[in-house]
Order: structure tokens, then C-alpha cells, then sequence
């Protein structure tokens, strides 16, 4: 589908594969291509910095969210009371690196503070049922009791000590607005840009896994890397990048309001 300034992703995968010498996704499943294409709009993103949103959302009892359909790159997420007219209390949660949990008071990190007999994570001063959240050295409740999270498997994790932080929790990230694969939400612009990102993965999996084809292959991922020159100044993916950095703020406004109607319908 085309509406003349988005385009489905359908349609950047139906030409990628054609591209890449799939057309029928026996090379490569089509799932990979659409994944190409989420990894496409995160890095669009951090060199553009166009596509943020924002949800609000309860805090379940088992401490864990699903990530929104359309996220790509959470930035931050924070804990408050009240409701979203009304936000009361608002505290920072912090990323803590391979934090797992089943919703319970319990949960399995590398660093849990208490960390007796380990040979490389001390154990820091303080009661063996304080939750040392992140790593500190100081025993005060007020810094032992931090707030974080994790993200496994697709989903947000929260300590339990952000079960007394606030009812709701706002979530500051990148996404699309919608479903990846629901809508036109490629801004017509971008499709030059998403379909090389595409087509140049797509040829980098057939390399390293058709050896008996590299000779075939070879120019042709040299021909995609050259149109998208993601590292240089005349390639499709600069292009993109300068059209969004040169918008106004009107223009800006407007692109991030359509991309957004997606969250407006889910009622966030």
C-alpha cells in the first residue's frame, strides 16, 4: 500500500527479496526482512532523531510489561503516582544489566549486592535483606533501594522495589506509532534508504551462508553497500538522514503526529 507519502513495509520487503535474489523468501524468511527493517528505522533514528514516543502505562503485579508493539530503543522509563493529567512523585528507574525476574520478590543478576563467596563481586555493608539494587558502596536504604529494570525476551522487568514507587509507569522511547507490519509508516523519503539498508543485509546473509555463491553475490553486495554508503556522504542513507535533520519544526510536528496515531488508537 501506498498513500503517496508512506509505504507499507510490505512493500520494502517484497522489493528487497526481488533484490537480493529471494523473491520467494527461501533464502532468507521473511520475519529476517522485517527485522532488517526495524534495525533499519533504529539506526535512521539515532542519526535523525525523529521518532519518539511516549506511553503511560499500570504497573502489573508481576513487575513485567511486554515492550510496546512499535518500540525499537527504549530511552527512559520512570515511575509516578497520580495519573497521566496528573502526574505526582515521578522517579527515575535505572537499567541494570542482567537482571531476570518471575514477578516475585526474588531475582537473578550477576551483582545482587550480597554476594557471598563470589571470587568477583564483592559483597557490599548492609542487611542481608536489603536489595542492592546497583551497585553501591554505601548502605543507605535511599540508594540501596534504587529503582531499575531490565528488558528479556521482548519484555520490561522491574525490581519490586519499584512495586512502591508509583501505580504507573511512563516510558520514554523510539518507536514507529504502530505495528511494523499494519501500516504505511515509512515516510516516502526513507524508502531509498530502508530498502538498500535492506537489500545489503539481505546479500550479507547470503554471502556468509552460500559459500558456493560468493562470486555471484559479491558485486552485488558491493553495488548495495556503495548506494547506501552508511558511512559516507552520497549514498541513499545520508540523504535521508540530512532530509529529516533540514526539516522545520512544523514538518517535524506533523510526521511524528502520524506516526503516532497508532499509540492514540491502542488508547495510550
Amino acid at each position: 500500500m501506498n498513500t503517496g507519502h508512506y509505504i507499507t513495509p510490505d512493500e520494502i520487503i517484497f522489493n528487497a527479496a526481488i533484490f537480493a535474489g529471494d523473491k520467494d523468501y527461501k533464502k532468507i524468511p521473511k520475519g529476517v526482512y522485517v527485522s532488517f527493517i526495524r534495525d533499519a528505522f533504529r539506526e535512521l533514528n539515532m542519526d535523525s532523531f525523529f521518532m519518539e514516543q511516549r506511553v503511560d502505562l499500570d504497573m502489573p503485579s508481576n513487575l513485567t510489561i511486554a515492550l510496546p508493539v512499535d518500540c525499537f530503543d527504549v530511552k527512559n522509563i520512570y515511575m509516578f503516582s497520580g495519573d497521566i493529567c496528573n502526574v505526582n512523585n515521578s522517579k527515575k528507574v535505572w537499567w541494570k544489566r542482567n537482571y531476570f525476574t518471575k514477578g516475585g520478590d526474588g531475582y537473578i543478576a550477576n551483582d545482587k549486592g550480597i554476594n557471598n563467596d563470589d571470587p568477583f563481586y564483592p559483597s557490599r555493608p548492609g542487611g542481608i535483606k536489603e536489595d542492592k539494587s546497583l551497585i553501591r558502596w554505601d548502605d543507605r536504604t535511599d540508594l540501596n533501594n534504587t529503582l531499575y529494570y531490565n528488558i528479556q525476551m521482548g519484555n520490561i522487568m522491574f525490581s519490586s522495589s519499584c512495586r512502591a514507587a508509583g501505580a504507573k509507569i511512563h516510558i520514554h522511547y523510539s518507536g514507529t506509532g504502530g505495528n511494523i507490519i499494519d501500516a504505511p509508516i515509512i515516510p516516502i523519503y526513507f524508502k531509498d534508504a530502508i530498502e538498500d539498508f535492506v537489500v545489503e543485509s539481505a546479500l550479507r546473509i547470503r554471502v556468509a551462508n552460500e559459500p558456493s555463491e560468493i562470486r555471484n553475490l559479491s558485486p552485488l553486495l558491493q553495488m548495495y553497500s556503495g548506494r547506501l554508503d552508511k558511512n559516507g556522504m552520497n549514498g541513499s542513507w545520508h540523504k535521508a538522514a540530512q532530509r529529516v535533520r533540514s526539516m522545520n519544526t512544523s514538518q517535524r510536528e506533523e510526521l511524528k503526529e502520524y506516526l503516532g496515531r497508532g499509540a492514540w488508537v491502542r488508547g495510550f
